[in-house]
Formats: structure tokens, sequence, C-alpha cells
């Protein structure tokens, strides 16, 4: 009866899965179904390779909305034959003459002032450029002078003319330093001298020693070199809208530097800034001059400045604008053409699955809807491919 055994059988032979595996394994004839085996078994596009629904939505949207706008505004400021060029160019382009233009929007008159001497150059830039040195040596000059203050603490007379006593100061450190004395007879003689001994201190008591004369020599400097950058802050930078320095404390050199950069920024703006982008502008066949010729003229001491300021920002953007907008609508047509083509429709007679022809006709109609479902279910179909696996 037993004779169709071929061998003794054992009692305890290991079973070749385990109890775990064989679970999953059954679980697969529920997850995975015969026609998504086949599926998983033919060729499927990379879900990296796709648009993400929400993008293939935007792109249809937007290629949509461009195509019902004016595409060809202002397109005779435009060289015939010119390169149309890239649309991250212009989008670039957009945004540095936005920002290039800031200073000539006419809220600060002293940017604009700045930016008119930096386009002349020459006598036009002096002015300016000797503002920020004088910025940077009273900066410079109150650096040096921590040390000697802190360590002496010199006094000076609070209504007393800072130029008078760095003068004074400078005689008697020049006296002392040749070997001279202060003595009765000298103060005497020196009636200048012997008020400003008797007026100043330092660490709190009247002044007796070179150092103590060197050290009130540094601060009559220092607050003189304030007051002279202070004074020409004044008749340079206020009356074109800069605050006065009767609001920037003591030690106005600390509040002036950070106006040193946009100074010199303003000063090079037409050959650092603004030329290299006219240029970029002409090279992309951009009638440069008939446009300008075009703009009305402003009037004023600023009206050069202002009318270039107002033809980039209310003539200019929107051209350009427009031909980004253009150079997009190209841009998506081509992309469409190319998702198209990796996804060509599949025949009638193909055995391709149902999911993949779902997928190929919403492309091709460009159905938004249509699209998200296939993909979503492309995407859920792929989770299983692990039970496929497992099955093998």
């Amino acid at each position: 009866f037993y004779g169709w055994v071929p061998g003794p059988v054992a009692a305890v032979a290991p079973l070749p899965l385990s109890s775990s595996e064989l679970t999953d394994l059954y679980r697969t004839n529920v997850s995975l179904t015969a026609e998504d085996e086949a599926a998983l078994s033919g060729a499927l596009p990379e879900m990296h390779d796709l648009p993400r629904p929400e993008d293939f939505d935007s792109s249809v949207g937007e290629r949509n909305r461009l195509r019902m706008e004016d595409l060809d505004f202002r397109s005779d400021l435009w060289q015939s034959g010119a390169p149309l060029g890239a649309t991250d160019e212009f989008e670039a382009l957009i945004a540095n003459l936005t920002q290039a233009v800031e200073p000539l929007s006419g809220n600060d008159k002293w940017k604009l002032a700045a930016v008119y001497a930096g386009k002349y150059g020459g006598i036009h830039r002096q002015p300016w450029e000797q503002l920020v040195t004088l910025v940077h040596k009273a900066h410079e000059e109150a650096a040096n002078a921590q040390e000697t203050l802190v360590k002496y603490g010199p006094q000076l007379p609070e209504a007393a003319d800072s130029e008078e006593l760095q003068r004074i100061a400078t005689e008697i450190v020049g006296h002392l330093e040749q070997g001279g004395k202060l003595g009765s007879f000298a103060l005497l003689t020196h009636k200048a001298w012997n008020q400003f001994v008797d007026t100043t201190k330092v660490n709190r008591s009247h002044p007796r020693t070179l150092e103590h004369f060197r050290a009130l020599h540094t601060l009559a400097q220092l607050q003189n070199l304030r007051r002279q950058l202070s004074a020409r802050w004044d008749r340079q930078m206020a009356p074109l809208g800069a605050p006065p320095s009767s609001q920037m404390g003591e030690e106005v050199e600390k509040t002036l530097m950070q106006y040193c950069d946009a100074i010199e920024d303003c000063l090079n703006w037409h050959e650092s800034t603004w030329l290299p982008l006219q240029q970029q502008l002409i090279d992309l066949g951009f009638r440069w001059e008939k446009f300008l010729a075009e703009q009305p003229a402003v009037l004023g001491a600023e009206g050069e400045l202002l009318r270039l300021g107002k033809a980039v920002s209310d003539a200019l953007l929107p051209i350009l604008h427009s031909r980004y907008q253009k150079l997009r609508l190209l841009q998506l047509e081509e992309e469409f053409r190319e998702l198209k083509s990796r996804h060509k429709l599949a025949s009638r007679n193909s055995r391709a699955a149902k999911i993949l022809v779902h997928l190929q006709r919403s492309i091709h109609e460009e159905d938004c809807a249509a699209y998200r479902e296939a993909y979503d279910q492309l995407l859920e179909l792929k989770s299983r491919q692990a039970d496929l696996d497992l099955r093998r």
C-alpha cells in the first residue's frame, strides 16, 4: 500500500518556507490580481519620468492662459531674426532690472544725486568720494583713540570750540615735547594755555604731564573731526532727504558708516549695474535707442535719471514680460510634445495594460482629472511590485 513512497519520510523534515513567509505568500493571492501581475510584468514608465498631477494641471492651465495673451506686444522693438533667448535669462533680466532702478525711484534724492555724479564722473564724483573718505577717517580715528580715552578719561569744556581746543592742545604738546615746562611764567604769558589747563581734566584732575595733554589733544582732534563730518553731512546729505547728524548721537561716524556702501554703489551704478544690463538688452536684439527716444522728458534736476527709471519700470518691464510669456508658451508646447512623444498612444490591438492606455490617453487629451486618476492608479500598482517579487 505504501510502495509508491520513494523512501522513508522524516517526521520532522523542515518546510521550504517559514510560517510567516507562507502567510505573506498567501496574502499576495488577495493583494495581487492576475491583471496586476500581467501589468507589472510588462513595460511601465518610471514615476520620476512623469509630471506630478499638480504640475501637469498647472502646465495645462498656464499654456491655455498664455494662448489667450497678446504675446507680440511691441514686437517692433525687437530686431527681426534676433535669438529669442531663454525663459531663465529673461526671468533673471526682469528681476535684475527691477532691482537696478530702485535708486532711480526718487524716494531717496541723495541716491539720485550720487548716481548722477557717478555717471558723469570726474569732478562730479569728488564731493561724494570725499564724504565717504571723511566718514572712514573719522571711524578709524575714533578706533585709534579708544585706548587713550579709556586710559586717561580726558574731559574738555562742553561749549568750547573744538577746533580752537585742538590748536591749543597742539601748542602745549609741542612745547612739552621740546623740553618746555608749564610753570607760572609759561601760563602767565599764554593766557589760552592757562584757561585750557583750568577747564580741562584728565582722570578727574587737571592735566600735568605730557601724556595728559596728548590725551586731551586726541579727544579735541576727534571732536573736531566729528564736527567737520557732521557739518558736511548736514550740508550735503540732509537737504537731499537723509536724516540730519543731530539724530545720530555723539559717535556720528558709526551711523554714517552704514551709508558708505550705498553711496559707493550709487557712484558705481552706471558703470557696474546699468551698462551691463543695457548691453544685455541690446545683445538680445532689443532696440534700446529707439525705445528710449520714445520716452517723455521729465523736468527737474533729477529728470534724466527719473526718466530712465520710469522708462524701465513703466514701459520696458511690460515688454520684457510679454517676451518672457512668449518664450514660456514655446517652452510649454515643447514640453507637451516631448511628453506625448514619450508616451505614445497604444493601438487598440495592443496588449498594453489598461492602466497604461488610460495614462497615455489622458496625456494626449490633456485631461487633468483623468491624468490624476491614471497617475494614482499607476503609483498604487507599482506599490505591489514587492508582492510580485515575493511570488517569484
